[in-house]
């Protein structure tokens, strides 16, 4: 809105005087410009103004820690309705009345301090008359009292979707397919972790833990991928504290979680506001909360709205920022806007980062419905807290080399499995993995040497490796070929002489293998497109190649 020293300046002479007796100052000049300037170079010393809110009454109290609330402005409608009227007057009729000793109410008080003004702006139905705090005065009024938020208490839900402390488990997934695959850029962190979506507990999350891991130095500038010591301390650190993804959220500087609404598009090149400051101060506000009770989404909306609704901006920031509505194209500016952004920021927070880590469950009428309610699954002090390292199962390998990795396990040992066995599933306990000749082909190419394959194997397992699969990998670290499988062609002729052209001539019996039966013969890897091609050449034509339910079918 405006400065203190601007509002100041917009008084009549008489107020001006009125207000510096409360101060108990002595006006220098009479009136006018350098009266307003004299009283605005005093109020906004911290100390003078501490002391003076120190003699203030409760309704008056109550009416600044109203407006600092709201970041700085109410609609004087809505003002007096809280706080009284704040009547208009001439000289002649103040001097009479003398509001400033005969208050109608606390607004009224205020009034006659310099601590508010009133100004016309912008409003949701058009122009409107707002009360406000001075810009330059707002920072340095106290902080608003740490009441808990009124949010309303909720049923049990239909339909509800646990938290589950998956951050480390997906983070080691992250590492390990960094390690076979880089990430150009974050930006693009959708699109690469596609491929091992069936891998991540919480695949919605992969973007923030990515962000997570370049800012905690854990991956090499782009093209990302982990680097070796960075990478071996931070698995470390994951073992000894399962809740670090929490507090690295907590402090991230580089994840924006304004960013991340869906609704909101940002017209300038980097999004507003302090990302950190701005999430602590709203966990600050879900702190009040017990944890374990099912509280209504909307009314935590409702009530950071009513009690803290500056928690992210200032007055003057509802409208500098330049954000859109994805889906109208409508500018958001303006307090008329704060569920657009803020009450958009809180959901998101709620709904995502607080149920992707762990800290809140979320409930629904049905499992395609959006979230109505949530519960937080511990205080968000134990929330932010380090953990107690837990003890951790192995890993199990069989004879026929597959490797179950729980969930759970170290997060060094299920990265040194993940970052060279083939990975073949994910189930409710944990992951699949096998060991292949091309996993040990790409182990050796990391630069393992098969004595520390299986080292590392019998550390992970707890268990030494069966003979078997010592004898598979002294053979493969001898090099030349895998047996590997291959799959071939029938193709299968209704005339029987047909069949017999195809083999009898050069230019197709190449691409031949064995008979099948009287009427088929195997078609050779990777030959069909030429081998139809040279049996067009001698007049037989063959159909293309044709799925039934997925699969091939022979010809």
């Amino acid at each position: 809105m405006r400065t203190l020293r601007n509002t100041l300046h917009d008084l009549e002479a008489g107020d001006l005087r009125i207000i510096a007796a409360r101060w108990g100052i002595e006006a220098e000049s009479p009136a006018g410009g350098a009266l307003g300037d004299q009283l605005a170079a005093w109020i906004l010393q911290p100390d003078n103004l501490a002391e003076f809110i120190a003699g203030l009454t409760d309704g008056d109290l109550a009416a600044l820690d109203a407006l600092r609330r709201h970041a700085g402005r109410l609609p004087l409608a809505d003002a007096e309705r809280k706080f009284g009227t704040w009547r208009r007057m001439g000289p002649a009729r103040r001097d009479r009345v003398q509001p400033h000793l005969n208050p109608a109410g606390p607004l009224e008080s205020l009034g006659y301090t310099g601590l508010i003004g009133r100004a016309f702006a912008d409003g949701p139905a058009g122009a409107q008359e707002f009360v406000f705090l001075p810009t330059d005065l707002l920072p340095l009024m106290p902080a608003v009292s740490a009441d808990p938020l009124a949010v309303s208490p909720a049923a049990d839900p239909i339909f509800v979707m646990t938290a589950s402390a998956s951050a480390v488990e997906d983070l080691v997934t992250l590492l390990a397919a960094l390690r076979r695959r880089s990430l150009r850029s974050l930006a693009q962190a959708a699109s690469w972790s596609e491929p091992i979506r069936p891998f991540l507990l919480r695949p919605e999350a992969a973007s923030l833990l990515l962000t997570l891991l370049l800012e905690n130095g854990v991956l090499s500038d782009a093209p990302h991928r982990p680097q070796a010591d960075q990478t071996r301390r931070y698995l470390q650190s994951l073992q000894e504290d399962g809740r670090r993804p929490q507090t690295d959220w907590v402090s991230s500087k580089r994840w924006n979680d304004l960013s991340q609404v869906p609704s909101l598009i940002c017209e300038t090149r980097d999004w507003p506001g302090d990302p950190a400051r701005t999430r602590q101060a709203l966990l600050e506000q879900l702190g009040g909360l017990p944890a374990g009770r099912w509280f209504d989404l909307d009314s935590l909306v409702q009530a950071i709205r009513d009690e803290r609704p500056g928690f992210q901006r200032t007055a003057g920031e509802f409208e500098a920022w330049y954000l859109r509505d994805r889906e109208s194209g409508e500018f958001l500016r303006g307090f008329e806007h704060w569920d657009a952004i803020e009450g958009a920021l809180v959901r998101f927070v709620v709904c995502g980062p607080l149920h992707w880590l762990g800290a809140a469950d979320l409930g629904s009428v049905a499992p395609d419905q959006r979230a109505t309610r949530f519960r937080l699954t511990a205080s968000l002090t134990e929330f932010a807290a380090p953990a107690s390292p837990q003890p951790s199962p192995r890993a199990r390998l069989d004879p026929e080399g597959q490797i179950d990795a729980p969930l759970g396990m170290p997060p060094a040992h299920r990265y040194q499995l993940a970052r060279f066995c083939d990975w073949d599933g994910r189930g409710s306990t944990g992951f699949t993995y096998r060991l292949t000749p091309s996993a040990i082909r790409l182990a050796l190419g990391q630069g393992l040497r098969p004595p520390q394959v299986v080292a590392l194997l019998e550390s992970v397992t707890g268990q030494p490796l069966p003979p078997q699969l010592q004898q598979a990998l002294a053979r493969m670290s001898k090099g030349g070929p895998a047996p590997h499988l291959e799959q071939d062609l029938v193709l299968r002729l209704a005339d029987a002489r047909l069949l017999e052209e195809l083999l009898a001539s050069k230019s197709t019996a190449r691409f031949l293998g064995d008979r099948v039966g009287r009427d088929g013969v195997v078609v050779r890897s990777g030959e069909w497109p030429r081998l139809r091609a040279a049996a067009a050449k001698m007049g037989i034509l063959i159909d293309g190649l044709e799925t039934t339910s997925g699969s091939r079918r022979r010809h």
